[in-house]
């Protein structure tokens, strides 16, 4: 059983949907249970996984602190006879865990990134610690992750690193939607995106303080960005302030992510913490330049990608300069050269059997 509390179809989101598509059906009978706001019971995420045909079960939430939830999950995993969980997230941990203790059953989860922000995040992190050492299996998505966390104390029999991978089949090239059509942008004009949660520690602020100095510098751009979050209206405020209303599109969530990927000149992922991020590998597969910051697992996922720039996090001038010199040297003729080579280094079996092989030796108590 799959446990994750989605906010929508993104970074680990994705690599459930992704597991789900790949996993030998005939080894492995799949659910997935989601923890879900008692006022929004659905969303991007749940929608895709209920149109795959994938049995799906809600878990709804009205408090930080409850009892119900746990014991739902336990009814649940009883009923459907699951023989281990697989959670994804700090809230998916923690009552994934104490299920597990009550059923006896083993669990593994993946960490997907570490970044508690905020007093009220920290504590979640902290319990987030307690419950990782005392899962069954740890898998972190990239190395910079993996040594953090055997620094929580994880033992290194229980702690594991496979690398997040995309599954080119998962996303379409047929232009659904033209967005430089849509948004009456003019051919020619250089376009830079965003794509990913709009929250604090991704940088945003800094792309759009970037974003302000280039175009004083007489740049013409426009700058989607794309993806929902609880900063999105200060980022708003934001883009007013600096006079980029009319640079600036905000297009929300969006399904279908390859619409926006082929409308982009460049992807920029200015984040303070990372682990492997899914943008990047999706950015790769559609072979556009990367401007990112040097934080977490991004420098080991495009040490072989090019062209990239890695930039240190929060540093606007770099940041700027950076975009500039992708504006002024046109390179997406050879990018588009790059994609069908890293598309042909996917390795979506050896990542597969990868997990199928720890869900098989934990199952079994190895």
């Amino acid at each position: 059983m799959q446990l994750i509390a989605p906010l929508s179809l993104a970074g680990a989101e994705r690599v459930v949907q992704t597991q789900l598509r790949n996993f030998d059906n005939d080894c492995f009978e799949s659910s997935v249970t989601v923890f879900v706001n008692h006022k929004s019971p659905s969303n991007d995420f749940c929608e895709a996984i209920e149109k795959d045909g994938y049995e799906l079960n809600r878990i709804l939430l009205k408090r930080v602190i409850e009892w119900r939830p746990i014991r739902e999950l336990i009814d649940l995993a009883r009923s459907q006879s699951i023989n281990l969980f697989h959670s994804h997230g700090h809230r998916s941990n923690v009552m994934g865990l104490i299920a597990s203790k009550f059923l006896r059953i083993p669990i593994v989860s993946t960490v997907h990134g570490w970044s508690f922000q905020g007093p009220k995040m920290r504590l979640y992190g902290l319990a987030d610690k307690c419950a990782l050492k005392r899962c069954s299996q740890v898998v972190a998505v990239s190395e910079d992750l993996k040594r953090r966390l055997s620094g929580f104390g994880i033992p290194p029999a229980r702690l594991i690193y496979i690398p997040n991978i995309v599954d080119p089949g998962t996303y379409s090239r047929d232009d659904s939607k033209d967005w430089r059509t849509y948004l009456d942008i003019d051919e020619g004009k250089f376009v830079i995106g965003y794509v990913g949660r709009l929250c604090e520690g991704k940088g945003i602020a800094d792309l759009l303080e970037a974003s302000h100095f280039l175009k004083k510098q007489g740049h013409d751009f426009t700058l989607l960005i794309a993806g929902d979050g609880p900063e999105r209206d200060n980022l708003k405020k934001l883009a007013n302030e600096r006079r980029l209303s009319d640079d600036v599109e905000f297009l929300g969530q969006i399904k279908d992510i390859a619409s926006v990927y082929q409308a982009l000149d460049i992807l920029v992922l200015p984040s303070y913490s990372e682990g492997r991020p899914m943008v990047l590998l999706e950015a790769m597969m559609f072979g556009l330049p990367i401007i990112a910051s040097a934080v977490g697992g991004v420098p080991d996922t495009l040490k072989n990608y090019n062209p990239c720039t890695l930039v240190p996090p929060g540093n606007i001038d770099e940041l700027k300069q950076a975009i500039e010199h992708i504006i002024e040297s046109n390179p997406m003729q050879t990018a588009r050269t790059i994609a069908p080579n890293y598309e042909n280094t996917l390795e979506l079996s050896r990542w597969r059997n990868e997990l199928q092989s720890i869900y098989l030796r934990t199952a079994n108590g190895r």
